[in-house]
């Protein structure tokens, strides 16, 4: 496995990290916080997991390529 495939698969992983803990911490923002002026952080699981599925996307088209 070459240093290509190694970042595709590194960021792969991480964003489904990120994603993960972004949601885990939103939902204890929202129990403990409450709703009001928190409607923002709702963008972070959102960027985070599309960015998981667009790497995900990139990492199997590329994967044979490099």
């Amino acid at each position: 496995m070459n240093n290509m495939n190694r970042l595709n698969k590194f960021l792969k992983t991480f964003w489904l990290i990120v994603s993960v803990l972004s949601i885990i911490l939103i939902t204890y923002v929202y129990l403990n916080l409450g709703f009001e002026n928190n409607l923002t952080l709702l963008f972070l699981p959102l960027i985070s997991i599309a960015m998981y599925i667009y790497r995900r996307i990139i990492y199997s088209k590329f994967k044979d390529k490099y």
